[in-house]
């Protein structure tokens, strides 16, 4: 699994705020980190990569294969929005069509400044182009939705592992 998004959306943010660690003064991730959590016997890596622009082409060859990707943009920041649309999509729907389960995240809810209504028409347009299962709102400095996320985040995993398991039996 992968968490995508532009420079300063929140990935790394999210992911500390889930694990309990702190997040204020937190600098721009570099390159890759990855996390590992197990829940209910499933057990999950989630690859955290570098949102810079020049770090775009190696993240794309990490995202071969991976069954969820949640594509993160900051709710205070219009244009990372667009660039889930104008990139990340792009990416997702070239190296997966729509096998990939997405999750979109608009993090910084608490420093909000793109209305609901323009969220929603971009949201519908990325249904339309790749497989969004989610889309969710969150604060990572309050940990507002963190739950919610990685419950769904959990969830959709054990679907996917449940029905690769199933698949390899039948064959």
């Amino acid at each position: 699994m992968a968490f995508v998004g532009d420079a300063g959306v929140g990935k790394t943010s999210l992911i500390k705020a889930f694990i309990g660690e702190e997040i204020k003064n937190l600098t721009s991730t570099v390159g890759i980190d990855f996390y590992s959590f197990t829940k209910d016997n499933y057990n999950i890596v989630i690859w955290d990569f570098a949102g810079q622009i020049w770090f775009r082409e190696v993240v794309i060859d990490f995202l071969k294969g991976a069954a969820l990707i949640v594509m993160v943009f900051d709710l205070s920041r219009p244009r990372t929005l667009m660039s889930l649309v104008e990139f990340w999509a792009n990416q997702v729907k070239q190296i997966s069509g729509r096998d990939t389960l997405v999750i979109v995240v608009g993090n910084k809810k608490d420093l909000k400044k793109i209305d609901d209504g323009t969220i929603e028409r971009v949201i519908d347009d990325l249904k339309q182009r790749i497989n969004v299962k989610l889309y969710i709102q969150t604060s990572a400095l309050y940990k507002e939705n963190i739950s919610a996320l990685f419950n769904n985040i959990f969830d959709l995993v054990k679907v996917t592992q449940f029905l690769a398991n199933k698949r390899e039996k039948s064959e």
